[in-house]
């Protein structure tokens, strides 16, 4: 069983990211994204394998755990747009290049901190408030990121929570 999400930061014009989650399996690493994100090769939506030659079903299969989630920080470092993966206290699981970049802040400084950490808009408690209710992908909505020199910049924000056994994690795209 999978869950299907697509977001897209700015309609007919942003990154498209669609995601491909099981819906069941451990907890990953903190520093790593989830094991269970987007195969590279999108497996989850090819023909049948009946339906293809051996070459084509051999070119198919997908990439092993680990070699899958390098292809997927190299996709997404590529991205012009930050991609940030929060668990259900707001605390930061991964976040791409263009997170780090935008934020002025290292991808160890960020992995340490929370979305109420960069965020003036969602203290703690609306963190709590917004991610107990939002399910599915909620509609972008502009708001204001602190960066590491202390600056305000808007950000439109496409955010979608993603249900997995035990929590969720949220996805966003800034």
């Amino acid at each position: 069983h999978r869950g299907r999400l697509a977001i897209e930061s700015a309609p007919g014009r942003g990154t498209t990211v669609q995601l491909v989650v099981p819906l069941a399996g451990e907890h990953a690493v903190a520093s790593d994204p989830p094991s269970e994100l987007p195969s590279a090769y999108g497996a989850a939506d090819q023909a049948p394998s009946s339906a293809l030659s051996p070459d084509e079903q051999a070119a198919r299969r997908p990439l092993p755990e680990a070699l899958d989630r390098e292809v997927f920080r190299r996709m997404a470092d590529m991205a012009s747009e930050a991609f940030m993966l929060a668990d259900h206290n707001g605390r930061f699981i991964y976040v791409n290049d263009r997170a780090c970049t935008l934020s002025g802040f290292s991808r160890d400084e960020l992995l340490a901190m929370t979305i109420p950490d960069i965020n003036p808009d969602f203290p703690p408690d609306l963190w709590r408030e917004w991610a107990a209710r939002t399910r599915g992908a909620a509609p972008p909505f502009e708001t204001r990121h602190c960066c590491k020199d202390r600056t305000l910049i808007p950000v439109e924000v496409s955010a979608a929570r993603i249900e997995r056994p035990g929590e969720p994690y949220f996805f966003g795209v800034v």
